[in-house]
């Protein structure tokens, strides 16, 4: 069966209160895909985001430096708060942690469910607590340590970045979802949902994808990333809970944003700008105009 990275679409912004900042490294460059939306006083820039990242990636260039520096204001999936971060994993903990639940040795075969429990302990988290949490906490909290060891991490993800850019400046930040709602979406997947996204988040091919989605993401390709990350091929539950669901609020911010005069940056996963369920095509059909402008 292929692999597909549903993981990156997937992983929460919450993981970046786990993560530890990788090595410096020699740049890669990297224009990603940005589109605008505008009226006569209101522009509202879009970006698509990698929540994890390799340190090499240099993105900040280009017509994203333009935009960081002129936009008022940066709107994020969620407000990246440090306390904010802590609440989100508390809440998470407390949906996340079930009891009647099967072993994990039961629910994942041998090899999944060794690498999950080597993973549980570098965090000090004991093999026997794993059989307590639901396939999707499990998901959140060690899928992140798995990147990090390939040399992706959510502390040089693009939503963060931009976030410590945008709160050095003084310049606010809004969110459209928040962590805690996040959450509260991922404890709703139906138990097949949450194995098969635990199935493919440990299967071992499947980091093998996450250098070719950043890499699609790294020159602008959104369709390419879209489909490495095999979005089209979720199930009704993950396409409901990561897009579609989703999609057509963050189509109402933009809309409704352009009431207001000045300028902001949206920016979240890429995943949701392609495909059948693209924040874009709701915008085009609602009438207004998109422009690719990097």
């Amino acid at each position: 069966m292929k692999k597909t990275m549903k993981t990156i679409a997937a992983l929460p912004l919450l993981a970046i209160g786990l993560a530890a900042a990788a090595p410096a490294a020699a740049e890669t460059e990297a224009t990603p895909a940005m589109w605008l939306v505008e009226d006569e006083d209101t522009q509202v820039y879009i970006l698509g985001t990698v929540h994890v990242m390799a340190a090499d990636v240099n993105w900040q260039g280009g017509k994203v430096a333009e935009v960081i520096e002129s936009a008022d204001e940066l709107v994020l999936e969620a407000d990246l708060d440090q306390a904010k971060l802590m609440a989100a994993m508390q809440q998470g903990q407390a949906l996340g942690m079930s009891q009647g639940l099967a072993p994990l040795a039961e629910r994942v075969d041998a090899e999944d469910h060794a690498e999950i429990v080597r993973l549980a302990g570098t965090l000090g988290v004991p093999a026997p607590a794993l059989d307590a949490m639901e396939d999707w906490f499990i998901v959140t909290m060690f899928g992140p340590l798995r990147m990090m060891e390939a040399g992706f991490s959510p502390t040089d993800g693009v939503d963060i970045k931009l976030y410590e850019a945008f709160t050095s400046a003084g310049k606010p930040v809004a969110e459209l979802e928040g962590l805690e709602q996040q959450m509260v979406w991922f404890d709703g997947l139906s138990a097949g949902a949450q194995s098969a996204l635990l199935e493919q988040t440990f299967d071992a091919s499947a980091l093998e994808q996450l250098p070719l989605a950043v890499a699609e993401w790294a020159e602008g390709d959104t369709d390419g990333l879209y489909n490495v990350m095999g979005l089209a091929d979720m199930g009704p539950d993950l396409t409901d809970m990561l897009l579609a669901n989703r999609n057509p609020h963050w189509a109402d911010y933009v809309q409704t944003r352009l009431d207001t005069p000045g300028t902001v940056l949206l920016a979240g996963g890429a995943g949701h700008f392609a495909g059948e369920h693209s924040v874009l095509k709701m915008l085009e059909a609602r009438g207004l105009t998109v422009t690719r402008v990097q």
